[in-house]
Order: structure tokens, then sequence, then C-alpha cells
């Protein structure tokens, strides 16, 4: 048993740390945000136009709830 624990536990030295991924994993995932944000806003316009709303880009703050 402790044979193979010690094959699939890797050695300080093999591979990226916990941190170093996660860290990967937030900068690619920040960089996405713009394209992300741009799927976002194209689906609310398509959803608006296709339940037959006027779409959120063309309404002002008033028509939009934002001040209530």
């Amino acid at each position: 048993m402790s044979l193979i624990i010690e094959i699939l536990s890797p050695e300080d030295s093999d591979g990226p740390t916990l941190d170093e991924i996660l860290g990967r994993l937030v900068t690619l995932i920040a960089a996405q945000n713009p394209m992300l944000r741009r799927i976002d806003l194209t689906t609310g316009r398509v959803l608006d136009i296709q339940e037959g709303r006027m779409p959120r880009s063309a309404r002002s703050d008033d028509e939009d709830g934002a001040d209530a």
C-alpha cells in the first residue's frame, strides 16, 4: 500500500504547485472576461428581440427600471 501511495504522490519538484495552477486559471479566466461580457450582451439582445421587447442597449435607464 505504501508503494502505491508513493507512486501516486508526486515529489515536490514534479510539476506545478496548486497555487501556480490556480494562479494560471485565474489569469486565463480574467483574459476571457471581455469576450464573455460580449457574449452575454449579444445573448440578452437576441432574447429581448425573440420575446418582442426592445433590446436593452436601446432602452433608457427609466425603461430599464434602473432608477427604481
